[in-house]
């Protein structure tokens, strides 16, 4: 196990992985670092499968997110393993099987149920592909009436609210950003948003989640959006905006609010990619306007105003910089 933390009082990052111990030792080893101590399950591997695991357990404040790969297991809570009323919302990867509370359901690839610690419960996993979210009741149960009314019971795959948490998710997967300070618990707090409004939030709760959690986890995806697709000539906010089912006014609206409009974000983004072809020795035979056109520009002389204005030089004088240095 591998352990790193970023303002170790807000965030915690443990790797749980089967190939640091030997095969004899490897199901001992997942009992006692993630099946008893983390996921409050029993577990025994299915027949035919190598058992492995490669797991990484994100820690936030009021917010645990375990994700990675793994072989096919069958899952138990006995009334010994029950200490807390938290719980789980499992997102899978197809043919997982739940039963708790006397409910029974089987999910599709991405569905995603809610699994309560504090009851005993059966699990079948062929294959763990997915994602855990670990929260006190405590954090959801005012936002979600009867919570436990829930458990057990399959959330499409297709429903907005999951869609997208589980892109809001890759801010913590796949990026250092949550070591700013204060940006855990906000983090944290629109992840209980979003889960709330996949679990049928109140009509006062879901304003709420509408207008904090989902804002948040859509101006990070229009962001993504722009990051991924700026290069493109025809890009616009239409193109985002049809992208993500909403309107062009919407993602102008919630760009607003971080003090970069579209035109400008996108701008910025062309200008650094031809900065740093134009300083390339790579890019020394490509003529400036084959550069300012793969960057998504399709005017010479605005490419040309644009840079000069931007940088206080000429896209000529930036040429093989960085080589010269």
């Amino acid at each position: 196990m591998t352990s790193t933390a970023a303002h170790a009082d807000l965030v915690s990052v443990r790797h749980f992985c089967s190939d640091q111990f030997a095969e004899h030792e490897r199901l001992n080893a997942w009992h006692e670092l993630l099946g008893r101590r983390v996921l409050r399950l029993e577990g025994e591997p299915l027949p035919d499968s190598p058992f492995h695991f490669d797991r990484t357990l994100h820690g936030l404040p009021g917010l645990s997110m375990i994700s990675g790969r793994g072989s096919g297991m069958e899952y138990c809570r006995s009334k010994s393993m029950i200490e807390s009323d938290d719980l789980s919302f499992m997102i899978g990867s197809g043919n997982w099987f739940i039963s708790q509370f006397g409910r029974e359901a089987t999910l599709g690839r991405g569905d995603a149920f809610l699994n309560s610690h504090g009851a005993e419960c059966a699990m079948m996993v062929p294959v763990w592909n997915g994602i855990t979210l670990q929260v006190p009741a405590a954090a959801i149960a005012p936002l979600v009436p009867d919570v436990h009314a829930v458990v057990a019971r399959p959330i499409p795959a297709a429903t907005p609210a999951l869609r997208l948490l589980v892109r809001y998710l890759g801010l913590v997967r796949n990026g250092p950003s949550l070591a700013t300070s204060g940006l855990p618990r906000l983090f944290a707090t629109h992840v209980h948003d979003l889960m709330a409004m996949a679990l049928g939030a109140t009509r006062d709760a879901a304003e709420i989640a509408r207008s904090r959690g989902v804002r948040a986890a859509r101006l990070h995806t229009i962001v993504e959006e722009i990051r991924q697709h700026f290069a493109d000539p025809q890009f616009s906010p239409a193109a985002v905006a049809a992208r993500l089912r909403v309107s062009p006014r919407y993602v102008q609206n919630l760009l607003q609010d971080t003090a970069m409009p579209f035109t400008d974000r996108v701008s910025a983004l062309r200008l650094e990619k031809a900065r740093t072809m134009l300083e390339s020795a790579a890019n020394s035979h490509r003529k400036i306007i084959d550069i300012a056109y793969c960057c998504g520009f399709n005017d010479l002389s605005y490419f040309n105003r644009c840079f000069r204005r931007h940088f206080g030089a000429s896209p000529t004088q930036f040429r093989g910089t960085k080589a010269a240095r």
